[in-house]
């Protein structure tokens, strides 16, 4: 079976850190939270600490991605997880 037919699409919901952007004058400032965020892409790797995404993956011998990012399962919140399978033709 090819790599490509085993590839998910997941989208995960996650926190993680936040840099503001400005000087904060009060702990009590609203704006001092977390991150929370979605994102999608193609799953290229997971372990117990991280799993990384990618944004495109092309079919040159089905280990080419571009745009990988790796978040820390530590910030996720929610993993849904969508198999697929490469079209004939």
């Amino acid at each position: 079976m090819s790599e490509i037919n085993k590839k998910q699409v997941v989208v995960i919901n996650w926190e993680d850190a936040c840099i503001h952007g400005r000087d904060q004058y009060s702990a009590d400032d609203p704006e001092l939270k977390l991150a929370y965020g979605f994102s999608a892409g193609v799953l290229v790797k997971e372990t117990k600490k991280s799993i990384s995404l990618c944004l495109d993956m092309f079919n040159f011998g089905d280990k080419n991605y571009r745009t990988v990012q790796t978040y820390p399962k530590s910030g996720i919140k929610s993993i849904k997880r969508f198999k697929f399978k490469k079209e004939k033709g």
